[in-house]
């Protein structure tokens, strides 16, 4: 028995198989559990980071941290946590057991807290070898802009920006000063990749108001020929790179924005002209006056200083200014959703904007949408999206002055000079077409009818749209394709009725009896397939290679529908049709097309080299063949190289490093071009007449007449790229873990071949011929100081960003016969681009005084010459020194549109859960035309002028204190009114261009309803310190160029905005 009972061993390996099969089980187990992990994400100064990303390591399981640093995931036991936030060390934790894990980041300090969108990639900042500065989201998001442009404002160095406060419209941008002397000198727009084109409209930005700033990732300018020579042929005036939003790993993020407002105009933009007493008494002293120098008056001027005698106080009168501004609203709302897995990620956003003009029958409005899709199909293989339908409507036209001389007949300038004794309605209550009252002999029409009455509407549809595949062949080599395209369709139509009266200073007064409609009809087809090839590897550690080559293939059409009918039957039907003319007129409908088409072809390559972090080496290349010129021309070489010594990566400086932990120079020199000043078929001249209205050349045959043909613009088969030969230095200096980091440039750029008309002499038949004619120099120095909670504050923060840019140009040559030339017309020609001097210089009379009796003895003194001149008349300087004050052929250089240098300040204060953003900008040295004067100075008493006539001289008085001119002398009054230095005045200015204050509510706060919140207020364009008395300094009339610039002549005046605003985070 006992034998029985005896243990039998266990059979060979079952103990092991028994711990196996325990383990297996327990793992299942484990497997089967989960843990809730919460806890805060923070940086080392205490500040908690909202939207730092916390992923379960191998999964797609994650989440983010609300705004308040906190987080909660739902995890597996025994999961790796991943913690990360742009700008700080991705960390790692194993949970072991953990409930609660607060997380500390590092700060990154090699990225320089951001990632830099360059052309045809990213670089980290710490990379970079060229002038590049970029305005983040966050920047963005803290103002309420309605195009991305306004966000520039104050925050980058090197680029300079005139606003104006049209609805919708962007303001006008230049990157290191001139650099053509054409027409278009406007940076190259690319967006996700897809390049705009260098966009110039500004009132009519139609464009680039599509874009909606609110689903703005970051803008990068591309300013130096390092980096934005990869763009080669367009790249001249430099490049602004937009990137949108793009899914993030996570759960759905939903945001919402709402903001309203309203707009009002600053006290500084009402001009200072004469009310309705002012100018009668103004009038009737002229008459005095004029008495007084000659002993008597004509029976027609007593007969009129009787009648203005006879109206007695007529009061204010009419503010024309007044009636046709408001107090206008503004809205906005947007909504989206952010959010994806380790393979399909997205972001979608939307856009509605709502702004009235602060002109009566104004308005903007848009909507848009956009979604960013990216799919990792495989490990190796990636597709993306990008799609943006948008469709913007603009009402309100004929609102500022035009370009041209004497183009004073649209609502601004009219409320200039208009008869303020006119009324706005008639003694019936009705609307008048005309304004004409009882004190000046000219009027035009009432501009409120002008506005309301007269239709002009613009719709533009619009859609962006790409799509990429990204195949890795091999580890570090990556082939990419891309597609574009950018379908715009623009409809422009105005309606006119027959009661509108003409553009002269006594029209019928029933108007032009023809009530008139015309429709634009725009297209643009533009497609781009651009391929390339992305190999990036380091060798040994040490040695970070990067090259990329690439092709790309780009067509644009546009086709364009003109439509006009004149003599309107039934103005109940306000669009063109052939049945709705009077069959008597011969001209009642007319219309024509035009289509035009360009193509670009480019080849591109770009190789980076680092070594250990501390030296780097860039050099790009692109070849660009344009259709736009002739077959021995059209291709273009636009190469740059670039290097750049990371210093305080050298051993040598370990010991100070926590000090100064940034030091890099940086030199770079390269090649870029422009083509935006050419047409598309230029260079093959033109048979017809260039303007299809005008009669055809006719021959004559047998004494018969036959419609022909004939030559009326010159080819020039030698026209070639306007080029940029560009050297830039610079230095990278920062402090105490870069909180405090300073960026110095110094640029030298040489641009020659500006595509320009150059005049032929009669004989020749041709008026000009299309030509490359000089060159301009731009030398400069650019300072951007960052400065980032440098006192390390947990509760109250202070961020700074300053910045410093002085430009000088210089014109070195120019093709023109007589060195020089001149543009702007008010009058007289009043701008000059001369060789040695800088570009688009002020000229005119230099006035040193009003005549004395002293100087009207002393024949020394130059008189004018018909010697009307008599004591208080203006005087002015011989400029060509013949004895003989005459006209233009003396005028001299009298001012200077250029700044002396500009500035910008972005301040943001944070304390808890507030937040204050303030941004400033200014300029020093810049002067100002103000070419109303050729109106608001006419002493014949024809206009209403400016309220320096009251200062006038006036017989009797000291003409040695110098100020105004007397009225009596008729050749005083017309040197005057032309252009002299009375026009000229200094426009330097500090702004503050917006103050945004905000409160942050946490998610915990609403019961977890949402993740956070913030409600916010705004002022933009608050305060202005300036000594220019007459309105907005930043000033440029309608349709003005790069030679033309800084004239007041009568344009939409900027607004104060006031808003309201709540962005909600789900």
């Amino acid at each position: 028995m006992k034998e029985k009972l005896q243990r039998k061993p266990l059979p060979k390996g079952l103990p092991f198989f028994l711990v196996f099969l325990t383990l297996v089980l327990y793992s299942f187990s484990a497997y089967g559990q989960t843990r809730t992990i919460t806890g805060s994400i923070s940086a080392e100064t205490g500040e908690l980071l909202p939207g730092a990303t916390v992923i379960e390591k191998g999964t797609t399981n994650g989440t983010q941290t609300d705004f308040d640093g906190q987080y909660s995931i739902t995890v597996s036991e025994g999961a790796t946590l991943v913690y990360s936030y742009v700008g700080f060390v991705e960390q790692e934790v194993a949970i072991n057991g953990r409930n609660t894990i607060d997380i500390v980041l590092m700060e990154d300090t090699a990225q320089l807290d951001e990632v830099v969108v360059i052309g045809y990639g990213t670089r980290n900042r710490e990379d970079l070898t060229g002038a590049v500065s970029t305005v983040q989201a966050a920047t963005i998001q803290e103002q309420p802009i309605t195009t991305f442009e306004q966000a520039l404002s104050g925050q980058v160095s090197g680029v300079q920006l005139r606003q104006n406060g049209a609805p919708g419209g962007g303001p006008e941008i230049l990157v290191r000063g001139v650099a053509s002397t054409g027409a278009n000198n406007a940076p190259l727009y690319v967006v996700d990749g897809i390049p705009l084109g260098n966009v110039n409209s500004q009132r009519d930005n139609f464009v680039l108001s599509s874009i909606d700033p609110n689903s703005i990732e970051s803008i990068s300018v591309l300013k130096d020929a390092s980096s934005k020579a990869i763009y080669g042929s367009r790249a001249s005036n430099g490049v602004v790179v937009i990137t949108t939003k793009r899914g993030k790993v996570g759960k759905p993020t939903i945001t919402f924005g709402v903001s309203t407002g309203f707009q009002s105009i600053p006290e500084f933009e009402q001009p200072n002209i004469l009310n309705a007493e002012q100018l009668r008494r103004y009038r009737i002293e002229i008459f005095e006056d004029q008495r007084f120098a000659t002993g008597s008056l004509g029976p027609g001027e007593e007969t009129e200083l009787d009648r203005l005698i006879a109206l007695g106080d007529l009061g204010e009168g009419t503010n024309w200014f007044d009636v046709i501004t408001r107090n206008a609203p503004i809205s906005e709302y947007n909504i989206g959703i952010n959010g994806g897995t380790e393979n399909v990620r997205y972001n979608i956003s939307t856009n509605y904007t709502n702004q009235d003009g602060t002109l009566i029958n104004t308005n903007f409005k848009r909507y848009s949408i956009r979604a960013n899709i990216d799919v990792d199909v495989t490990d190796n293989i990636r597709v993306g999206l990008n799609l943006a339908p948008t469709q913007t409507i603009a009402t309100g036209g004929r609102t500022d002055a035009g370009r041209e001389n004497f183009q004073i007949f649209n609502a601004v300038p009219l409320s200039r000079w208009l008869d303020p004794s006119a009324p706005v309605f008639d003694e019936n209550g009705e609307l008048t077409n005309i304004a004409r009252g009882d004190v000046l002999p000219f009027y035009n029409v009432n501009p409120v009818y002008l506005l309301t009455e007269r239709e002009d509407n613009r719709r533009t549809n619009q859609l962006l749209a790409g799509s990429f595949l990204e195949l890795d062949i091999i580890e570090g080599l990556t082939v990419k394709t891309f597609g574009s395209i950018q379908y715009t369709d623009r409809r422009n139509t105005f309606f006119e009725p027959s009661d509108f009266p003409g553009s002269n200073l006594t029209p019928n007064l029933l108007g032009t009896r023809q009530a008139r409609a015309g429709i634009d009809e725009l297209t643009n087809f533009n497609w781009i397939w651009e391929n390339t090839l992305r190999y990036s590897t380091t060798i040994a550690e040490n040695h970070r290679i990067d090259a990329l080559v690439g092709a790309n293939l780009e067509v644009r059409r546009s086709d364009n529908t003109i439509v006009r009918a004149v003599d309107i039957i039934d103005q109940s039907i306000r669009i063109p049709n052939s049945d709705n003319v009077n069959p008597e007129n011969i001209n009642n409908f007319t219309g024509r097309g035009e289509a035009s088409e360009n193509k670009l072809v480019s080849f591109i390559g770009r190789l980076d080299y680092a070594y250990k972090d501390k030296y780097y080496v860039t050099g790009t290349i692109r070849r660009d063949g344009s259709s736009r010129f002739g077959a021995d021309t059209r291709f273009g070489n636009f190469p740059s190289v670039a290097a750049a010594w990371r210093i305080s990566n050298e051993p040598f400086w370990k010991n100070i490093k926590n000090t100064v932990s940034e030091f890099k120079l940086e030199g770079g020199y390269g090649i870029s071009g422009s083509n935006a000043n050419i047409g598309d078929f230029r260079a093959q001249g033109r048979i017809n007449p260039s303007d299809p209205n005008t009669p055809r050349p006719d021959y004559v045959f047998g004494g018969n007449n036959a419609p022909g043909s004939a030559v009326t613009s010159l080819p020039n088969s030698l026209l070639t790229w306007e080029e940029a030969e560009e050297t830039n230095f610079g230095v990278d200096l920062g402090f105490l873990n870069n909180r405090i980091f300073l960026g110095v440039d110094y640029y030298n750029i040489e641009t020659e071949g500006f595509l320009e008309d150059l005049p032929l002499p009669t004989t020749s038949g041709f008026g000009s011929i299309l030509t490359n004619l000089g060159s301009i120099q731009n030398r400069g120095v650019e300072i951007e100081l960052q400065l980032k909670n440098v006192f390390g504050g947990k509760e109250f923060q202070w961020d700074a960003n300053l910045n410093f840019t002085r430009n000088r140009s210089k014109v070195l040559e120019l093709s023109a016969d007589a060195g020089f030339i001149r543009r702007g017309v008010i009058a007289r020609e009043f701008t000059e681009t001369a060789v040695g001097e800088e570009v688009g210089l002020y000229r005119g009379f230099k006035v040193t005084g009003l005549f004395t009796q002293e100087d009207l003895d002393n024949p020394d003194v130059p008189k004018y010459d018909d010697n009307s001149q008599q004591v208080g008349s203006l005087k002015y300087e011989d400029g060509n020194g013949d004895g003989i004050l005459g006209d233009a052929e003396d005028f001299m250089i009298i001012g200077n549109p250029n700044p002396d240098f500009n500035y910008g300040m972005v301040h943001t204060f944070r304390y808890k859960n507030l937040d204050l953003n303030v941004i400033f900008v200014g300029v020093v040295g810049q002067q100002i035309f103000n070419g109303f004067t050729q109106f608001n100075g006419n002493q014949d008493g024809v206009f209403n002028v400016d309220t320096r006539q009251l200062e006038r001289w006036r017989p009797g008085q000291d003409p040695t204190l110098g100020g105004i001119p007397g009225t009596a002398s008729a050749r005083s009054r017309q040197r005057f009114r032309q252009p002299n230095s009375f026009y000229v005045e200094d426009g330097d200015y500090l702004w503050v261009r917006n103050i945004t204050l905000g409160y942050n509510i946490k998610g915990e706060d609403s019961g977890n309803f949402f993740r956070n919140a913030r409600l916010y207020t705004s002022v933009q364009n608050p305060f202005l310190f300036t000594e220019y008395e007459n309105g907005n300094p930043e000033i440029n009339r309608s349709g003005d160029t790069a030679l033309v610039r800084n004239v007041n002549y009568g344009a939409f005046p900027i607004a104060r905005v006031f808003t309201l605003g709540l962005d909600v985070t789900f």
